[in-house]
C-alpha cells in the first residue's frame, strides 16, 4: 500500500494529512480564540493587539526557518514530528495555572468589580436611550486597574514553544500535500481545497470548545484542550506516515534532480514577491478574526432573538463553518468551469478572493454606520461579514499555496513554502499593528480602510497576471 494508492482519484496520504492538520489546527485555534480575551480580561495588558500581532507574525515567520531545516537537515517526517511535540508542549504550558500574589489579586478584583459596575450602568443608559430613539454620546467604559503579572513569564515561554513548533510543522505539511500529486495533475488544486477543509473542521470546533470550557471550567481547561488536540494530531501522523512518505520516496529525505525550467516558469517565479505582497494585505484584514472582530463581537453585537448573547470567542467558528459549507461548492465550481474550458487560473481565483474580502469589510463598515460605532447591532452583520471573507479565503489561501508549490524549484520547495508563511507573518503583524487606528477611528472607518486595502490587492493580482502574460481565465477546449 503506497501513498499513490487512490481513493476517489486522490492519494490515500491526503486523508492522513487531512486528519493531522485538522487536529493541529484545532489546537492552534482553540488557543487563538481566547488569547486576546485572556490578555485583556485576565492579565489586563494595556495593548493586547501588540502581543497578538507579534505572536501571530512570528508563528508564520518561523516556517521560513522550518522549511530550510527540513530541506537541508532533518527531512520532512522528522521535522513535522518535532514541530508537533513542541506545539503540544507549548499548549500544555498555557494550561498551567499560576496564582497571583494576594495583595495584587485583591486590587485587581476590586478594579474588575468597579469596571463591571460601570459597564452595566453604561449598558442600561444605552438601552434606555434606544427605547426613546436617542443616540448615546458616552464612551464605552474601559478597565483602568492594575495588571496581573503572575504567570506572564510562563505564558510568553509557551508562546515561544508554539512559534518554534509551528515553524517546523506548518510549511512541511503543505509541501507533502503537493508532493502527493504528479506534476501537472488537475487534481492538485482540489487536493489543496480538501486539505484546507481539514484545517477548518478543526478550526470550527476549536472556538466552541474554548468558549464552553472557559465558561464552565476556566481558562486552563480551554488551553489544555489545545494540548490534547495537538497530541492526537502527532499520534495520527506518526501512526500512518508511511502512507504519506514511503521510504522509497525521494521527497522523504533526499534531493532529486531538478527538471529544467522554461522561461515562462522562471518568469512566474519572479512574480512570487508580488503574490506574497497580496497575501500580506489579505492576511492583515483576515486576521482581524482573532483581534478586532472578536472585540467587536463582545462589545458591539447584541443578543439574537430570544435574548441569547453569543459568546465573543464563538464567532470565530463562523469562519470555519462557512469553509465547510462553501468548500464543496468551490470544488464543484472549479470542476465545472474546467469542464467548460473557462476555469480561472490561480491568479484569477486570487483576484476573485480579494473582491469577496473587500465586500466583507464593506459589510462591517456599514454595520458600524448602522449603529455599531456607538452601540449594539445584530450579530447577523458580523456573521455576514464572516461569510464573505470566508469566500475570499477559499479563493486566496489554497490557490496561493498551490501557486507557490507550482512555481518553486524542487530543491527549495520547503523554503518557498516558508516564504509563503513568512508573508502571512507580516500580514499577521500588521493585523495587530493597526490597533491605534481601531482605537482612534470610528469602527466603521477602520473596516472601510481594510476594504480599501483588499480592493488594492485585487488590482495588484490583475497587474501581476498581465505582467507575466498569464490570463486570469484558462480558456481551453471544454472537457467532455
Amino acid at each position: 500500500m503506497t501513498s499513490m494508492s487512490v481513493v476517489s482519484g486522490h492519494p490515500r496520504g491526503l486523508a492522513v494529512l487531512f486528519l493531522t492538520e485538522m487536529w493541529e489546527r484545532f489546537g492552534y485555534y482553540t488557543m487563538l480564540a481566547i488569547m486576546t480575551l485572556y490578555l485583556d480580561e485576565h492579565f489586563h495588558v494595556r495593548n493586547p493587539g501588540k502581543i497578538y500581532g507579534t505572536f501571530t507574525a512570528l508563528v508564520y515567520f518561523a516556517p521560513i526557518v522550518g522549511g530550510y531545516v527540513s530541506d537541508r537537515f532533518l527531512g520532512l517526517k522528522r521535522t513535522i514530528a518535532m514541530g508537533a511535540v513542541l506545539l503540544a508542549a507549548g499548549y500544555g504550558l498555557l494550561s498551567v495555572p499560576i496564582r497571583e500574589a494576594p495583595g495584587v489579586e485583591q486590587r485587581v478584583s476590586l478594579a474588575e468589580q468597579a469596571f463591571r459596575g460601570a459597564h452595566e450602568q453604561w449598558q442600561s443608559g444605552l438601552d434606555a436611550l434606544k427605547t426613546r430613539g436617542g443616540i448615546s454620546e458616552s464612551k464605552r467604559p474601559v478597565y483602568s486597574g492594575p495588571e496581573r503579572t503572575a504567570g506572564q513569564g510562563l505564558f510568553l515561554a509557551a508562546l515561544l514553544l508554539i512559534i518554534a513548533g509551528n515553524g517546523l510543522f506548518k510549511p512541511n505539511v503543505s509541501v507533502l500535500v503537493g508532493a502527493l500529486y504528479p506534476p501537472g495533475s488537475p487534481l492538485k488544486d482540489a487536493g489543496f481545497n480538501i486539505f484546507y477543509l481539514g484545517v477548518n473542521i478543526g478550526a470550527f470546533f476549536a472556538p466552541i470548545t474554548a468558549a464552553t470550557l472557559r465558561a464552565s471550567l476556566g481558562w486552563s481547561w480551554a488551553f489544555g484542550a489545545a494540548a490534547v488536540g495537538m497530541t492526537i494530531g502527532l499520534v495520527t501522523f506518526c501512526a500512518a506516515s508511511r502512507l504519506v512518505i514511503p521510504l522509497s520516496s525521494p521527497v522523504a529525505d533526499t534531493a532529486v534532480e531538478e527538471v529544467p525550467r522554461s522561461s515562462f516558469a522562471r518568469q512566474r517565479l519572479l512574480t512570487l514577491p508580488v503574490v506574497l505582497s497580496i497575501v500580506i494585505l489579505f492576511t492583515m484584514a483576515f486576521q482581524q478574526n482573532g483581534f478586532t472582530l472578536t472585540l467587536w463581537a463582545r462589545d458591539s453585537t447584541g443578543p439574537l432573538m430570544g435574548g441569547w448573547k453569543i459568546p465573543a470567542e464563538s464567532f470565530a467558528a463562523a469562519n470555519a463553518l462557512f469553509v465547510m459549507l462553501f468548500t464543496p461548492v468551490v470544488i464543484w465550481l472549479w470542476s465545472r468551469t474546467r469542464q467548460q474550458g473557462v476555469e480561472p487560473t490561480p491568479l484569477g481565483k486570487m483576484s476573485i478572493g480579494m473582491f469577496f474580502a473587500m465586500v466583507a469589510f464593506c459589510t462591517m463598515g456599514v454595520a458600524g454606520l448602522a449603529g455599531g460605532d456607538t452601540g449594539l447591532v445584530s450579530p447577523l452583520w458580523l456573521i455576514a461579514g464572516y461569510a464573505f471573507v470566508t469566500a475570499g479565503e477559499l479563493c486566496v489561501s489554497p490557490m496561493g499555496l498551490a501557486f507557490c508549490f507550482e512555481v518553486a524549484p524542487l530543491r527549495f520547495r520547503g523554503l518557498v513554502m516558508g516564504c509563503w508563511f513568512g508573508a502571512i507573518a507580516v500580514g499577521n503583524y500588521l493585523s495587530g499593528a493597526v490597533e491605534p487606528l481601531w482605537q482612534r477611528w470610528p469602527h466603521s472607518l477602520f473596516f472601510l480602510f481594510l476594504a480599501g486595502t483588499c480592493g488594492f490587492a485585487g488590482l495588484l493580482v490583475r497587474w501581476a497576471a498581465r505582467w507575466i502574460g498569464e490570463p486570469l481565465v484558462d480558456r481551453r477546449q471544454p472537457c467532455p
